[in-house]
């Protein structure tokens, strides 16, 4: 079975969800290192003195921004769920 011709809007559609695609990557990445940071490196600096104590108040800044990616990571797998379908469009067959 071959994939009929890809139309420009497909075109666009597919371009799309590659951004998406790019944008999970980021949040993934960005929730990681806030998480990271605030659940491993701080605790663990301060605890050995190698960091003053005062800088465990920066923690729930990181929580913050940890929460906020995994809030960025929900709507942009959401968008891509929604945006995935434009493979059937031009591709009648999902498992080959």
């Amino acid at each position: 079975m071959d994939p009929v011709q890809i139309t420009t809007q497909g075109w666009k559609d597919t371009g799309m969800t590659i951004i998406f695609l790019w944008l999970l990557l980021l949040f993934v990445i960005a929730f990681a290192s806030n998480m990271l940071l605030a659940q491993g490196l701080i605790p663990s600096l301060t605890a050995t003195r190698h960091l003053p104590r005062g800088l465990e108040r920066l923690r729930r800044f990181f929580y913050l921004g940890a929460s906020l990616a995994l809030i960025g990571i929900g709507v942009v797998v959401w968008r891509i769920v929604l945006q995935v379908q434009v493979i059937g469009d031009f591709y009648a067959r999902w498992w080959i």
